[in-house]
């Protein structure tokens, strides 16, 4: 009796199939979406009493030093070929500007907007990012990930949208930012393919550094502490939490991994990033959700799960023949 049993499960075993390489780069990013949105309450604690630029410049500068230090070596001297050299800082450049653009549209978007629209308005990178890419022949908007899309769209607008509020100045400036994050995704794909990727994102970072220095000195160097008093090692926490795991980590994952996968997978397995973000505002802010809320974050999760099942064939045949 224990004898069968013991030959079932194994042969239950032996009908598990392994993850493919597009299933592991998914299952990473989605794991490095928890750190970004783990950061959101730490960031929103900065509003009120950081300099956001001054903010913005250490993450980057954190981020590209450490990514910068497990560059292999050897590597550079291999990239100094023209061949090598023009892709890669023609994407590092692509890359670390429409991203910059992205981080500060959405910083003064916020001085006109509410962080609920902020939010909402952003993932629109989640339709932009498929329209892009099936425009540039890239992906093909099937009937599973479309479904995918537009479940988690919606339950992302029961998550972070408020209704009864009008379009403004703020929101327009956050719909660009939305287009900038499609743009860097759309680039991601296409330059790590062709370049090394751990060269690739290191010079991103450092190009968002510069951005960061430029943008800090255009506001006069402002004091990095705005209001009340931070402890020293306070801010050290902070800034080597959002510098490496919410930054380096992220990005060196993305780039490494989005070459294994498409950009309308990567856009939807991102929306997670708000939804981690209302988990950790609750625990750490003590936000709590709505029904309505919760509703939405439900929406996304299935939204994402739905994207990952792999359907038959003849489950889809009579849909895909009577829907155009």
């Amino acid at each position: 009796m224990a004898l069968n049993t013991i030959n079932k499960r194994l042969k239950l075993h032996k009908n598990i199939k392994p993850l493919n390489q597009q299933q592991k780069a998914h299952l990473y990013l989605l794991f490095v979406s928890f750190f970004l949105g783990l950061s959101f309450p730490f960031l929103k604690w900065s509003t009120d009493y950081l300099s956001i630029e001054a903010l913005l410049a250490w993450r980057f500068f954190v981020a590209a030093a450490v990514c910068s230090l497990f560059i292999p070596r050897g590597i550079l001297r291999n990239i100094s070929v023209l061949a090598h050299l023009k892709p890669l800082v023609k994407g590092a450049f692509l890359m670390s500007t429409v991203l910059f653009l992205a981080f500060w549209l959405q910083i003064e978007g916020l001085k006109y907007t509410s962080a609920s629209h902020c939010t909402f308005i952003t993932a629109f990178y989640c339709v932009f990012t498929p329209l892009l890419s099936f425009l540039i022949g890239r992906d093909k908007l099937g009937l599973r990930l479309s479904g995918s899309i537009l479940i988690s769209f919606l339950g992302l607008y029961f998550l972070s949208y408020q209704p009864g509020t009008t379009f403004n100045y703020g929101d327009f400036l956050t719909l660009l930012c939305a287009l900038c994050v499609s743009a860097h995704i759309i680039f991601t794909d296409k330059y790590s393919r062709q370049c090394d990727v751990s060269v690739l994102n290191a010079f991103q970072l450092w190009g968002m550094t510069f951005y960061a220095c430029v943008l800090l000195a255009y506001q006069g160097f402002p004091p990095f502490v705005k209001h009340g008093t931070v402890p020293l090692l306070t801010l050290i926490e902070l800034i080597l939490f959002l510098g490496i795991p919410a930054t380096a980590l992220f990005f060196w994952v993305q780039t490494s991994q989005q070459k294994y996968t498409t950009p309308s997978y990567v856009a939807l397995i991102l929306l997670m990033e708000p939804v981690f973000g209302a988990i950790a505002s609750g625990v750490i802010l003590l936000e709590r959700l709505s029904p309505r809320e919760l509703f939405g974050a439900m929406l996304i999760l299935s939204g994402l799960i739905l994207s990952q099942l792999k359907f038959k064939k003849d489950a889809f045949s009579f849909l895909q023949k009577n829907i155009p």
